[in-house]
């Protein structure tokens, strides 16, 4: 939309952990409102107002992961979450002003299902721990109507040197960006 009204969001989330396994849950919906110039429109005249109409639209986004953690040795940890992901968008033209953000809200939204991967590794030698992550391991790609979204993968690699002396800690870390 090219303007309007307004958005709404709403945003649900819970993490359990115990020291081998995690689950967690989070679920998020957007919605907004904002008038729309349908393409093709006849040229404006003096009594239009140039933008004829409301367009609502809504996303939706679940996603349930359970997260696993393995010690390898004395020296390695190996993790991995496997998430479920339900996405969907929808959209209408068929909303009046007073009530539109409520009808945004309210869109059915036909989602799709998607399986995610990410791994981790931490190495552990005295002060010095390495670790590394892989997010988005399968890259999956939601088609969200109008839209598609790939889930690139990333990439990121950490150190800490924590000297047993002085308690103090050095760290850094690298990781790529979401293209």
């Amino acid at each position: 939309p090219t303007g309007g009204p307004g958005t709404a969001n709403r945003v649900t989330g819970m993490a359990v952990a115990y020291p081998a396994l995690g689950l967690s849950y989070y679920r998020f919906r957007v919605s907004e409102v904002g008038q729309f110039q349908p393409i093709g429109a006849a040229e404006p005249v003096r009594q239009d107002q140039g933008l004829t109409g409301l367009l609502a639209r809504s996303l939706a986004v679940s996603a349930f992961g359970a997260t696993f953690g393995q010690s390898l040795g004395r020296h390695a940890v190996l993790a991995s979450t496997v998430r479920l992901l339900r996405a969907g968008a929808a959209e209408s033209t068929d909303v009046v002003s007073p009530d539109a953000l409520d009808r945004a809200q309210d869109l059915k939204v036909r989602a799709q299902t998607k399986l995610d991967l990410d791994l981790g590794l931490m190495l552990r030698f005295g002060p010095l721990s390495l670790g590394g992550t892989l997010k988005h391991a399968g890259e999956p790609g939601l088609d969200l109507g109008s839209s598609k979204v790939l889930l690139r993968r990333r990439t990121m690699c950490a150190a800490r040197a924590c000297p047993r002396a002085r308690g103090r800690s050095f760290s850094a870390s690298h990781g790529d960006s979401a293209r």
